[in-house]
Protein backbone atom coordinates (compact mmCIF):
# COMPACT_ATOMS: atom_id res chain seq x y z
CA UNK A 1 0.00 0.00 0.00
CA UNK A 2 1.26 3.46 -0.91
CA UNK A 3 0.75 5.78 2.02
CA UNK A 4 1.32 9.55 1.96
CA UNK A 5 1.62 11.82 4.97
CA UNK A 6 0.87 15.54 5.06
CA UNK A 7 2.38 17.32 8.05
CA UNK A 8 5.07 19.85 9.00
CA UNK A 9 7.90 17.71 7.63
CA UNK A 10 10.16 20.64 6.61
CA UNK A 11 9.81 22.82 9.71
CA UNK A 12 13.12 23.56 11.42
CA UNK A 13 11.60 22.56 14.70
CA UNK A 14 12.60 19.52 16.75
CA UNK A 15 9.10 18.36 17.58
CA UNK A 16 7.82 18.78 14.03
CA UNK A 17 10.52 16.71 12.33
CA UNK A 18 10.68 14.07 15.08
CA UNK A 19 6.94 13.38 15.06
CA UNK A 20 7.10 13.17 11.26
CA UNK A 21 10.04 10.76 11.45
CA UNK A 22 8.23 8.58 14.00
CA UNK A 23 5.03 8.31 11.96
CA UNK A 24 6.92 7.44 8.79
CA UNK A 25 9.03 4.78 10.56
CA UNK A 26 5.95 3.24 12.16
CA UNK A 27 4.12 2.98 8.83
CA UNK A 28 7.15 1.40 7.17
CA UNK A 29 7.34 -1.13 10.03
CA UNK A 30 3.85 -2.28 8.99
CA UNK A 31 5.12 -3.21 5.50
CA UNK A 32 3.65 -0.14 3.80
CA UNK A 33 5.51 2.43 1.75
CA UNK A 34 5.47 5.93 3.23
CA UNK A 35 6.30 9.33 1.79
CA UNK A 36 5.56 12.92 2.69
CA UNK A 37 3.37 15.13 0.58
CA UNK A 38 6.00 17.73 -0.20
CA UNK A 39 3.73 20.71 0.09
CA UNK A 40 5.02 23.65 2.12
CA UNK A 41 2.98 26.87 2.06
CA UNK A 42 4.70 30.25 2.30
CA UNK A 43 3.39 30.68 5.86
CA UNK A 44 5.61 27.78 6.95
CA UNK A 45 8.59 28.45 4.68
CA UNK A 46 8.98 32.06 5.81
CA UNK A 47 9.11 31.19 9.51
CA UNK A 48 12.26 29.11 9.08
CA UNK A 49 13.96 31.03 6.30
CA UNK A 50 17.40 32.48 7.10
CA UNK A 51 17.27 34.86 4.12
CA UNK A 52 17.87 38.31 5.69
CA UNK A 53 15.80 39.90 2.90
CA UNK A 54 12.77 37.64 3.43
CA UNK A 55 10.66 40.53 4.67
CA UNK A 56 11.36 44.25 4.96
CA UNK A 57 12.47 45.54 8.36
CA UNK A 58 14.11 48.66 9.69
CA UNK A 59 17.85 49.26 9.40
CA UNK A 60 18.57 48.41 13.05
CA UNK A 61 16.61 45.16 12.89
CA UNK A 62 18.26 44.23 9.58
CA UNK A 63 21.76 44.73 11.06
CA UNK A 64 20.82 42.59 14.04
CA UNK A 65 19.52 39.90 11.68
CA UNK A 66 22.82 39.92 9.78
CA UNK A 67 24.87 39.64 13.00
CA UNK A 68 22.85 36.60 14.09
CA UNK A 69 23.19 34.89 10.72
CA UNK A 70 26.47 33.17 11.60
CA UNK A 71 24.68 31.27 14.38
CA UNK A 72 21.69 30.34 12.28
CA UNK A 73 23.50 28.94 9.22
CA UNK A 74 24.97 25.82 10.93
CA UNK A 75 21.64 25.06 12.60
CA UNK A 76 19.83 25.56 9.29
CA UNK A 77 22.16 23.15 7.49
CA UNK A 78 21.73 20.47 10.14
CA UNK A 79 17.94 20.55 9.84
CA UNK A 80 18.09 20.67 6.04
CA UNK A 81 20.31 17.58 5.98
CA UNK A 82 18.05 15.66 8.38
CA UNK A 83 14.91 16.52 6.41
CA UNK A 84 16.45 15.51 3.09
CA UNK A 85 18.11 12.31 4.30
CA UNK A 86 15.68 10.98 6.90
CA UNK A 87 12.33 12.31 5.71
CA UNK A 88 12.65 12.97 1.98
CA UNK A 89 14.75 9.91 1.01
CA UNK A 90 17.62 12.02 -0.27
CA UNK A 91 15.48 14.48 -2.24
CA UNK A 92 15.40 18.23 -1.77
CA UNK A 93 12.09 19.71 -0.73
CA UNK A 94 10.52 22.10 -3.23
CA UNK A 95 7.21 22.61 -1.42
CA UNK A 96 5.31 23.09 -4.67
CA UNK A 97 1.54 22.75 -4.81
CA UNK A 98 2.06 20.52 -7.89
CA UNK A 99 3.64 17.94 -5.59
CA UNK A 100 0.51 17.91 -3.46
CA UNK A 101 -1.83 16.77 -6.25
CA UNK A 102 0.68 14.46 -7.93
CA UNK A 103 1.60 12.50 -4.81
CA UNK A 104 -1.98 12.14 -3.61
CA UNK A 105 -3.16 10.93 -7.01
CA UNK A 106 -0.50 8.22 -6.87
CA UNK A 107 -1.35 7.13 -3.31
CA UNK A 108 -3.73 4.55 -1.90
CA UNK A 109 -4.01 6.22 1.50
CA UNK A 110 -3.25 9.68 2.91
CA UNK A 111 -2.71 10.57 6.55
CA UNK A 112 -3.18 14.05 8.00
CA UNK A 113 -0.95 14.54 10.97
CA UNK A 114 0.32 14.76 13.43
CA UNK A 115 1.13 18.10 15.07
CA UNK A 116 -0.85 21.34 14.78
CA UNK A 117 -1.55 21.00 11.06
CA UNK A 118 -5.14 22.17 11.61
CA UNK A 119 -4.09 25.30 13.51
CA UNK A 120 -4.86 28.14 11.11
CA UNK A 121 -2.92 30.52 13.38
CA UNK A 122 0.18 28.70 12.12
CA UNK A 123 -0.72 27.74 8.56
CA UNK A 124 -3.21 30.40 7.58
CA UNK A 125 -6.46 29.41 5.93
CA UNK A 126 -5.17 26.47 3.88
CA UNK A 127 -7.42 23.54 3.00
CA UNK A 128 -4.58 21.29 1.82
CA UNK A 129 -3.89 20.18 5.39
CA UNK A 130 -7.42 18.74 5.35
CA UNK A 131 -6.68 16.96 2.01
CA UNK A 132 -8.78 19.40 0.02
CA UNK A 133 -9.27 18.24 -3.56
CA UNK A 134 -11.17 15.69 -5.60
CA UNK A 135 -9.27 12.54 -4.59
CA UNK A 136 -12.22 10.17 -4.80
CA UNK A 137 -10.26 6.89 -4.68
CA UNK A 138 -8.02 7.99 -1.86
CA UNK A 139 -8.54 6.55 1.62
CA UNK A 140 -8.24 9.53 3.97
CA UNK A 141 -7.51 9.38 7.68
CA UNK A 142 -6.01 11.64 10.30
CA UNK A 143 -3.64 10.53 13.02
CA UNK A 144 -3.18 12.70 16.11
CA UNK A 145 -3.98 15.90 14.23
CA UNK A 146 -4.26 18.99 16.40
CA UNK A 147 -6.25 22.22 16.16
CA UNK A 148 -3.88 23.86 18.66
CA UNK A 149 -6.60 25.79 20.47
CA UNK A 150 -9.69 25.28 22.64
CA UNK A 151 -11.95 27.63 20.71
CA UNK A 152 -12.08 26.74 17.02
CA UNK A 153 -12.09 29.48 14.39
CA UNK A 154 -14.76 29.87 11.71
CA UNK A 155 -12.27 28.52 9.14
CA UNK A 156 -11.58 25.41 11.20
CA UNK A 157 -15.31 24.76 11.56
CA UNK A 158 -15.79 25.29 7.83
CA UNK A 159 -13.08 22.73 7.02
CA UNK A 160 -14.55 20.20 9.42
CA UNK A 161 -17.89 20.36 7.61
CA UNK A 162 -16.44 20.53 4.11
CA UNK A 163 -13.57 18.03 4.15
CA UNK A 164 -13.75 15.61 7.07
CA UNK A 165 -17.00 13.79 6.10
CA UNK A 166 -14.98 12.03 3.34
CA UNK A 167 -12.47 10.67 5.89
CA UNK A 168 -12.62 6.98 6.73
CA UNK A 169 -11.19 7.54 10.21
CA UNK A 170 -10.34 10.62 12.27
CA UNK A 171 -8.17 10.75 15.35
CA UNK A 172 -6.96 13.79 17.26
CA UNK A 173 -4.10 14.41 19.65
CA UNK A 174 -6.30 16.50 21.96
CA UNK A 175 -10.05 16.56 22.51
CA UNK A 176 -10.39 20.12 21.14
CA UNK A 177 -12.79 19.90 18.19
CA UNK A 178 -13.78 16.31 18.90
CA UNK A 179 -17.49 17.02 19.33
CA UNK A 180 -17.66 19.27 16.26
CA UNK A 181 -16.10 16.56 14.10
CA UNK A 182 -18.27 13.75 15.48
CA UNK A 183 -21.35 15.84 14.66
CA UNK A 184 -20.12 16.55 11.12
CA UNK A 185 -19.03 13.04 10.11
CA UNK A 186 -21.32 11.01 12.43
CA UNK A 187 -18.39 8.79 13.40
CA UNK A 188 -16.47 8.29 16.60
CA UNK A 189 -13.31 10.40 16.80
CA UNK A 190 -10.46 8.76 18.71
CA UNK A 191 -8.00 10.65 20.92
CA UNK A 192 -4.52 9.19 20.52
CA UNK A 193 -0.95 9.93 21.56
CA UNK A 194 1.53 11.87 19.46
CA UNK A 195 3.49 9.75 16.92
CA UNK A 196 6.72 9.98 18.95
CA UNK A 197 5.10 7.45 21.31
CA UNK A 198 4.71 4.96 18.45
CA UNK A 199 8.43 4.22 18.74
CA UNK A 200 9.87 2.62 21.86
CA UNK A 201 12.39 4.08 24.27
CA UNK A 202 14.94 1.67 22.80
CA UNK A 203 14.22 2.95 19.27
CA UNK A 204 14.75 6.54 20.36
CA UNK A 205 17.87 5.67 22.33
CA UNK A 206 19.43 4.13 19.22
CA UNK A 207 18.36 7.27 17.34
CA UNK A 208 20.11 9.42 19.96
CA UNK A 209 23.30 7.40 19.58
CA UNK A 210 23.68 8.97 16.10
CA UNK A 211 24.37 12.37 17.70
CA UNK A 212 27.75 13.82 16.80
CA UNK A 213 27.92 16.41 19.60
CA UNK A 214 27.73 14.74 23.01
CA UNK A 215 27.59 16.44 26.42
CA UNK A 216 29.14 14.64 29.40
CA UNK A 217 28.30 14.98 33.07
CA UNK A 218 25.16 16.15 34.83
CA UNK A 219 23.18 19.02 33.35
CA UNK A 220 19.76 20.59 32.92
CA UNK A 221 18.25 21.16 29.48
CA UNK A 222 16.36 24.41 28.95
CA UNK A 223 14.23 24.43 25.81
CA UNK A 224 11.75 27.22 25.20
CA UNK A 225 10.27 28.60 22.00
CA UNK A 226 8.66 31.53 23.82
CA UNK A 227 10.02 33.71 26.61
CA UNK A 228 8.50 32.73 29.94
CA UNK A 229 9.70 34.38 33.15
CA UNK A 230 8.37 31.58 35.37
CA UNK A 231 10.19 28.95 33.34
CA UNK A 232 13.47 30.91 33.43
CA UNK A 233 13.20 31.55 37.16
CA UNK A 234 12.37 27.92 37.97
CA UNK A 235 15.22 26.61 35.80
CA UNK A 236 17.81 28.93 37.33
CA UNK A 237 16.66 28.08 40.87
CA UNK A 238 16.92 24.38 40.14
CA UNK A 239 20.41 24.77 38.66
CA UNK A 240 21.56 26.75 41.72
CA UNK A 241 20.07 24.18 44.11
CA UNK A 242 21.76 21.15 42.53
CA UNK A 243 24.85 22.80 41.05
CA UNK A 244 24.12 21.64 37.49
CA UNK A 245 24.98 23.68 34.40
CA UNK A 246 22.12 24.76 32.14
CA UNK A 247 22.34 23.87 28.46
CA UNK A 248 20.10 26.09 26.37
CA UNK A 249 18.71 24.97 23.01
CA UNK A 250 16.73 26.71 20.29
CA UNK A 251 16.05 25.14 16.86
CA UNK A 252 16.97 28.23 14.82
CA UNK A 253 19.60 29.63 17.17
CA UNK A 254 17.64 32.48 18.72
CA UNK A 255 19.38 33.82 21.82
CA UNK A 256 17.52 32.92 25.02
CA UNK A 257 17.23 35.18 28.08
CA UNK A 258 18.57 32.77 30.70
CA UNK A 259 21.88 32.32 32.53
CA UNK A 260 23.10 29.19 30.81
CA UNK A 261 25.31 27.98 27.98
CA UNK A 262 23.48 28.17 24.67
CA UNK A 263 24.32 25.30 22.35
CA UNK A 264 24.44 25.57 18.60
CA UNK A 265 24.81 22.81 15.99
CA UNK A 266 22.07 20.87 17.77
CA UNK A 267 20.12 18.77 15.29
CA UNK A 268 17.31 16.28 15.93
CA UNK A 269 19.74 13.51 16.96
CA UNK A 270 21.50 15.80 19.44
CA UNK A 271 18.20 17.12 20.80
CA UNK A 272 16.96 13.63 21.67
CA UNK A 273 20.33 12.71 23.18
CA UNK A 274 20.45 15.86 25.30
CA UNK A 275 17.07 14.95 26.79
CA UNK A 276 17.97 11.27 27.21
CA UNK A 277 21.11 12.09 29.19
CA UNK A 278 19.80 15.10 31.14
CA UNK A 279 19.15 15.23 34.87
CA UNK A 280 16.10 17.40 34.23
CA UNK A 281 14.35 19.07 31.30
CA UNK A 282 12.84 22.55 31.76
CA UNK A 283 10.53 23.52 28.94
CA UNK A 284 7.25 24.92 27.66
CA UNK A 285 7.42 22.61 24.64
CA UNK A 286 5.02 19.74 24.08
CA UNK A 287 7.58 17.51 22.39
CA UNK A 288 10.38 18.19 24.88
CA UNK A 289 7.92 17.09 27.57
CA UNK A 290 6.94 14.05 25.50
CA UNK A 291 10.57 12.92 25.15
CA UNK A 292 11.17 13.54 28.86
CA UNK A 293 8.31 11.15 29.58
CA UNK A 294 9.60 8.62 27.04
CA UNK A 295 13.01 8.52 28.73
CA UNK A 296 11.64 8.69 32.28
CA UNK A 297 13.28 12.06 32.95
CA UNK A 298 12.41 14.61 35.60
CA UNK A 299 10.88 17.63 33.89
CA UNK A 300 9.56 21.07 34.70
CA UNK A 301 6.89 22.24 32.29
CA UNK A 302 5.28 25.67 32.26
CA UNK A 303 2.21 26.19 30.08
CA UNK A 304 2.25 29.53 28.27
CA UNK A 305 -1.46 30.17 27.99
CA UNK A 306 -4.82 28.97 29.25
CA UNK A 307 -5.73 28.26 25.63
CA UNK A 308 -2.99 25.62 25.51
CA UNK A 309 -4.21 22.06 26.21
CA UNK A 310 -1.58 19.89 24.54
CA UNK A 311 0.50 18.87 27.55
CA UNK A 312 -2.49 18.66 29.88
CA UNK A 313 -4.19 16.31 27.42
CA UNK A 314 -1.05 14.19 27.14
CA UNK A 315 -0.68 13.84 30.91
CA UNK A 316 -4.36 12.97 31.30
CA UNK A 317 -4.02 10.23 28.67
CA UNK A 318 -0.91 8.80 30.30
CA UNK A 319 -2.57 8.84 33.74
CA UNK A 320 -5.55 6.95 32.33
CA UNK A 321 -3.22 4.31 30.85
CA UNK A 322 -1.37 3.91 34.14
CA UNK A 323 -4.63 3.66 36.10
CA UNK A 324 -5.96 0.90 33.82
CA UNK A 325 -2.68 -1.03 33.78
Amino acid sequence: MKCSIITFHTAHNYGAVLQAYALKEFIISKDCSAQFVDYVPASIRNVYSINPFRRPVGCRQFCKRMLLLYRKIPQYRIFKSFIENELMDGRQSTGSLKNYSRVLNESDMAICGSDQIWNDSITGEIGQYYLAGAFQKLVKISYAASFGKKELSSFQRKCIKEYLPSFTQVSLRESDGQKEIETAITKKVAIVLDPVFLLSRENWSRFADSATAVKKGQYIVYYSLKDNADLVRGTEQMAAMFGFPIYVVHPIGNKQNIHGKQLYNVGPYEFVRLIRDAECVCTNSFHATAFSILFGKKYFHVTDTEKETRVESLLARLNSYQSSA
